[in-house]
Parts: structure tokens; C-alpha cells; sequence
């Protein structure tokens, strides 16, 4: 991110997630948390290079624990908002290799290829440039605070004040999909859902195809019915 007056970044974490490190521009930092929960995040300023601001990453770690997969079912999972814009989102998910995946729902969509840079059109950029204004007048009111007068995100004083976070890998493997989203408006939560299932897996292969096609029937039928609902009559 580019950023030269906001002093903190505002993420709310999905509900029941826990935080587990922050870091900005490589170096591990102390978040503070705001009334309502809030992970503040203190920024750096980026430097003038030329007639731009230079860049720096802003990574966060948290636990969402969700439910045990069961032979058949459905998940939903939710990204954490931001008090600023985001005009590209990439999210890499890994699936466990031995369930099937199939009616993906949400506001993202599946990204077959790797993840291209997108150049936003001009509506995009308007909206952009609109939040971000919207986003430095809030970074304005936190300039005349210190992370002394928030209150440390860890309940436990002694982590506040202790060490900071070590660098965390999260685990890359799995069945790999991709999604995206091109624009993120402020105190907007990017979310998917999907169902699941692990019978064709444990299925021989003419049972998988009679599996998949009752599948298909069924999903087929709910289309249909939607449709003729929505038709006037």
C-alpha cells in the first residue's frame, strides 16, 4: 500500500478469529484495538520517489477456526474489512485434495489463471480516489494519538509489551483455486461460499459420473424453479 497521512489501518477480523501477527514492510509491529474490537494497525509513511510514493506490504495473520468437513456440506468464508479501499483483491485458497467443490457463491469471483495486474477503468479510479479521500480524513483524527493511549489488541499485557510475533508460513498446499474481486469498497467484506463433498472421491469411477449427473440434475432443477418464479405470471 501507498500511504503519507493516515497513521493507522482498520481491520475487523471475522467474527471469532484470532489474531496472530502483524507486519508492516517486513518488521513485525504491536497492533492496538479500538472500542468496538478493531485491529489498528500503525503504519509507515511511504517515501517520495520522483512523482510517486513508494510502496510497502501490510501482512496480516489470524486464526478462523470453522467447522469439521463432513462427508457432504457447505462452507463460507469471509476476508477481514478495511476502513480504506482495495482496487484489486487476489485470494489464493487451498481446499483439501481428497473432497469436490462445485456451486461457488459470494461476492468474488473464480479466477482461472494466475492473477494478472488490472488496471482499474475510470469509474474505478473515481471511486477509488472518493474513498481514499473519505480514508485520510479519518487517518487526520488518529494523528494526534499514540499507540501509548490505545489499547493493546492482546488481552495479555505481557505479549503487548514483550516480544513481538515471529514470522509466520501459513501452509500451501491442497487443491489451489483462485478468486478476485476488482474493487473493494471501504468497510466491505469480501466473502465465499461453496459446497462439498468427498462421496465421489470414495466412489468408483462409473459411480462418480452417475454422482456428478445427479448433481447436475438437481442444481439444474433449482435453476429452473428460480427462473419460473421469477416470471411474471
Amino acid at each position: 500500500m501507498r500511504i503519507n497521512v493516515k497513521q493507522y489501518l482498520r481491520f475487523t477480523l471475522p467474527k471469532g478469529a484470532t489474531l496472530w501477527s502483524v507486519f508492516v514492510a517486513g518488521k513485525p509491529v504491536k497492533p492496538a484495538k479500538d472500542k468496538n474490537g478493531s485491529v489498528l494497525v500503525p503504519l509507515e509513511k511511504s517515501q517520495l520517489q520522483g512523482e510517486s510514493l513508494t510502496r510497502f506490504p501490510v501482512e496480516l495473520v489470524y486464526l478462523d477456526e470453522g467447522s469439521k468437513m463432513q462427508m457432504m456440506g457447505q462452507l463460507r468464508m469471509d476476508l477481514p474489512r478495511t476502513d480504506i479501499p482495495v482496487s484489486a483483491m487476489h485470494w489464493n485458497v487451498y481446499f483439501p485434495n481428497d473432497y469436490t467443490y462445485f456451486k461457488f457463491g459470494g461476492n468474488v469471483k473464480e479466477t482461472k489463471e494466475r492473477f494478472m495486474s488490472i488496471v482499474p477503468l475510470d469509474s474505478v479510479q473515481r471511486a477509488v480516489s472518493k474513498s481514499m479521500e473519505q480514508a485520510d480524513q479519518i487517518g487526520t483524527q488518529f494523528r494526534s494519538q499514540s499507540t501509548t493511549q490505545l489499547e493493546p489488541y492482546y488481552s495479555d499485557q505481557s505479549a503487548a509489551t514483550g516480544k513481538l510475533p515471529i514470522k509466520i508460513d501459513v501452509p500451501q498446499q491442497g487443491r489451489h483455486l483462485r478468486f478476485s474481486k476488482l474493487l473493494v469498497i471501504e468497510k466491505e467484506s469480501p466473502w465465499l461460499s461453496l459446497y462439498y463433498s468427498s462421496i465421489p472421491h470414495k466412489l468408483s469411477v462409473p459411480f462418480r459420473l452417475i454422482f456428478l449427473v445427479i448433481l447436475v440434475l438437481f442444481f439444474g432443477g433449482q435453476i429452473i424453479k428460480k427462473i419460473r418464479h421469477k416470471q411474471p405470471r
